[in-house]
């Protein structure tokens, strides 16, 4: 459940960061460096995982060029990221919202 509460921390830094003012191409490249590189899949529940890989796939152009090409990194590429940030975001709150139901009530009935 800690991997899980870390990962969705770093997903909210992560819609935090695209939300500022910033130059399209080095926001992303913050957004990746700093909250979707250190999450691991090991922190996502196997279920929503795919979630996870998609995302991780948006950012590849980005990745490939170098990290910071403006030139190689077509905006257009980068525009689902944010959609696809928010949509792991909120199942992965769903998932944590449903385990830590389902322990308080073995707790409950035990």
């Amino acid at each position: 459940m800690d991997k899980m509460i870390a990962a969705q921390q770093k997903l909210k830094e992560a819609l935090l960061l695209l939300a500022q003012d910033a130059d399209f191409t080095e926001k992303h490249l913050r957004v990746y460096r700093q909250c979707i590189n250190p999450v691991t899949a090991q922190g996502i529940p196997a279920v929503i995982r795919k979630d996870y890989y998609r995302l991780v796939d948006l950012f590849a152009p980005l990745v490939a060029s170098g990290e910071g090409d403006e030139a190689a990194v077509d905006a257009g590429a980068l525009s689902d990221i944010a959609p696809a940030v928010m949509e792991l975001f909120i199942r992965l709150t769903e998932w944590i919202t449903l385990e830590h139901y389902l322990q308080n009530q073995r707790v409950h009935f035990a």
